[in-house]
């Protein structure tokens, strides 16, 4: 079991060690550090850690002068060694802000300001980006040939743009209309890419919306 903590200082040239391994009896296993401004942490089957970082953890904060995340998205192995870092395909900006994060079977995606381009990050970790008319996004849903932004600015904050991944652009946006459950107020609902599912926390519950059920 991985467990991070989003915020991590460096005092006196020491970081604090902000993820903790644990065996199946809680025991802790192994410490490491995995940087400021933590957004969002996801693993893949063979214990591969990604990490997206939000501004402070790209441009520092709490003692930082060279943030762990600074390039905004970072593979680290199962001992905390950092194994990759984002570099901006050509035409693309860096980022300044990893907003969403999906690390599905096969590659791994996110959506990122300033532009909020669509990236994707093969098995051979090569990246592609596709330019995105819709920004705000903090959670991504893909089944390979359509992409589903979840979220945006100010009052589309429960805005879900279905958008068709034609070569090298996105085609064909269609906002679909999510419902939640009577009681259940979409403005405090937290909710994650993974693989072609949103997940939606709040409260006690869980709930999900799979790209499959849309035809």
């Amino acid at each position: 079991m991985l467990l991070v903590g989003a915020r991590c200082h460096y005092r006196n040239g020491d970081p604090e060690q902000n993820a903790l391994i644990c065996g199946p009896e809680g025991e802790v296993i192994r410490r490491f550090v995995l940087g400021d401004g933590i957004n969002d942490v996801q693993t893949t089957g063979d214990g591969m850690i990604w990490v997206s970082y939000f501004d402070e953890g790209v441009f520092g904060n709490y003692g930082w002068d060279k943030p762990v995340g600074s390039c905004g998205l970072v593979c680290f192995d199962p001992e905390g060694s950092k194994i990759w870092e984002f570099e901006p395909p050509d035409g693309f900006d860096s980022i300044a802000d990893c907003y969403a994060l999906n690390v599905s079977d096969d590659a791994v995606w996110a959506c990122y300001y300033t532009d909020f381009p669509v990236l994707r990050v093969d098995s051979e970790r090569k990246t592609q980006a596709w330019k995105n008319s819709y920004g705000g996004a903090n959670a991504l849903a893909v089944d390979g040939r359509r992409v589903a932004l979840w979220g945006g600015f100010r009052d589309r904050h429960s805005r879900c743009i279905l958008q068709q991944i034609h070569g090298d652009t996105l085609d064909d946006a269609v906002e679909l209309a999510i419902g939640f459950p009577e009681g259940i107020d979409s403005k405090s609902v937290r909710v994650r890419g993974r693989g072609t599912t949103l997940h939606g926390f709040v409260g006690n519950s869980w709930l999900s919306y799979d790209l499959g059920g849309f035809p």
